[in-house]
């Protein structure tokens, strides 16, 4: 019958189960419709198929919140499950994906979630991996946007996950690599040649070479550099008490310090400003801040700026890997109501606020790539990202010049359901405070 078995999950009788096919067909049924049958027959008819139609994937509702459907010309999207009614087996489904010439026929679904990546390889052999978090997540009858730029004649051959959580159900993975899926050879076609290999290889070792003249230069740079730091001088910018003072034959060990002074009055705090906002802190200004804790306000005096970002983003509070955080010093004479490890927010100097316009809370505003946006309810009740320009400062108040009108419905940006597309549901001011008494 050119029939073949294309995937095999294995469920726990309360599974539901999705059908996808290669002309953008997809149904949703429980796993309790299908009926135990012996281990050589055939099964039953999960899908009824039209003519030319195919599945290409199985995937289960416990394996993401939404399913990721990509076509062999690059186009793909995620559409919630929700948006797929549960069907009894054997029935047509629904469109899932809108076909065009533009697309291809579809080639590849996963149910995914923001912390999963895929990967995606081409009938040239090139592989890309996304973020999930990063694709657009739209309605069912859509064709989503480029994934992949394809020269003429590539196609996407497959696709598969490449970071699931190291928990799968019941089953723990000692090692995360044993969660991963495999993309099998056939599926990759290598269509170098021989002269292109060599020219490959060639390039290859050049750039060796030169890296390798690179870090003996850099080497050399680090020699002299140390040579001009022997019996020099540390000066501390907080006033305190040295506490403990590290192997100085061992160097400073990777998150350990190498000095600990103890201020003998007053806090001082530490923080990371991102890169596109390093020219507006100077040291000697003024900050406002709070307590996440106890409430308590506050102001800071910042005592130093680091020229150099941080080499990880704890304080940044982002998930963008192209952003940079430099990390600053700050000193609060007046600390009464404050205690040591309190998380704290900290604000530029506040401008003079005018009665017109719009402002909105800071925690409504949220930053990537050095633009700021909001999420707001469009006409269908579903979050949309909206870009936003943002002007004056005034204790934790924000002004938005351009963006949104005083009409516009704007979400809290945070939460695993906050996302582009997620049905919206308006609620006034204090019955969202009253939510979390």
């Amino acid at each position: 019958d050119d029939d073949e078995l294309i995937e095999v999950k294995l469920t726990d009788k309360d599974t539901e189960i999705f059908l996808v096919t290669k002309n953008g067909m997809c149904i949703r049924f429980k796993e309790t419709d299908v009926r135990a049958t012996g281990r050589t027959s055939m099964g039953v008819i999960g899908m009824n198929l039209t003519d030319q139609d195919e599945i290409i994937g199985m995937q289960l509702d416990h394996q993401g919140d939404s399913l990721l459907i990509v076509s062999e010309k690059g186009m793909g999207k995620r559409t919630y499950l929700d948006e797929f009614t549960v069907q009894k087996r054997g029935g047509k489904g629904v469109k899932c994906y809108k076909i065009t010439d533009k697309t291809g026929y579809v080639v590849g679904v996963k149910a995914v979630n923001d912390d999963h990546e895929i990967m995606m390889i081409t009938t040239e052999g090139i592989i890309i991996q996304l973020r999930m978090e990063d694709v657009s997540t739209l309605g069912r009858i859509t064709s989503g946007v480029k994934m992949i730029n394809l020269d003429e004649g590539v196609k996407v051959a497959q696709i598969a996950k490449v970071r699931e959580k190291v928990s799968n159900g019941d089953q723990e993975f000692e090692n995360p690599d044993d969660a991963m899926e495999e993309i099998p050879e056939d599926a990759i076609i290598n269509t170098y040649t021989k002269e292109e290999q060599e020219k490959a290889i060639a390039e290859t070792n050049h750039e060796i070479r030169t890296i390798t003249l690179d870090i003996k230069e850099s080497d050399r740079k680090v020699q002299a550099i140390e040579k001009q730091l022997n019996n020099q001088v540390v000066k501390s910018t907080i006033v305190g008490t040295v506490k403990k003072v590290g192997d100085k034959e061992k160097g400073q060990i990777d998150g350990e310090p190498f000095l600990e002074i103890e201020s003998t009055e007053g806090i001082y705090v530490t923080g990371t400003v991102n890169e596109y906002m390093l020219e507006k802190i100077k040291e000697g200004q003024i900050l406002t801040g709070f307590s996440y804790q106890s409430g308590m306000m506050f102001e800071a005096q910042v005592k130093e700026v680091s020229p150099y970002p941080a080499s990880d983003n704890y304080y940044g509070y982002s998930n963008n890997s192209q952003v940079s955080y430099y990390p600053f010093t700050a000193y609060i004479s007046n600390s009464q109501g404050l205690e040591n490890q309190e998380w704290v927010n900290m604000e530029l100097p506040a401008e003079e606020i005018s009665g017109d316009g719009i402002y909105l809370s800071r925690e409504y505003i949220r930053e990537k790539d050095g633009e700021d946006f909001v999420y707001k309810e469009d006409e269908n009740h579903r979050l949309v990202k909206q870009p936003v320009k943002t002007g004056k400062l005034f204790y934790g108040m924000i002004e938005i010049k351009e963006g949104i009108t005083e009409e516009d419905y704007i979400s809290f940006p945070y939460g695993k359901k906050v996302k582009e597309g997620a049905k919206t549901k308006r609620v006034s001011m204090e019955d969202m405070y009253s939510m979390y008494d």
